[in-house]
């Protein structure tokens, strides 16, 4: 059986509704294409949120990682202020 992350799960829980009684295919919706929809985003949601810090860390790192080689005699924290207040500022940081 495919553990909680598979791609697979999908399938899963389309056989368990197919094969469920129409009460409990009202707690997802209509039982229909609904219902696969409340299960795809439960899925979905759980599959994000497991990832999200060390994805947004990540992200951090770059940020911060492109600002430090950037040139210029401002300090870091100037740089990044500049970069939120100046787009051109911003898109020199990304382009370099």
């Amino acid at each position: 059986m495919p553990t909680h992350g598979d791609p697979q799960m999908r399938e899963v829980y389309a056989e368990a509704l197919a094969g469920a009684d129409p009460a409990s295919k009202s707690l997802l919706g209509s039982g229909g294409s609904e219902g696969n929809l409340a299960s795809n985003a439960a899925l979905e949601s759980t599959r994000r949120t497991e990832h999200a810090p060390a994805n947004f860390t990540t992200l951090k790192h770059m940020a911060h990682n492109l600002i430090r080689k950037a040139p210029g005699k401002p300090s870091f924290r100037a740089k990044r202020k500049i970069a939120a207040w100046d787009d051109d500022f911003l898109a020199s940081l990304i382009a370099a």
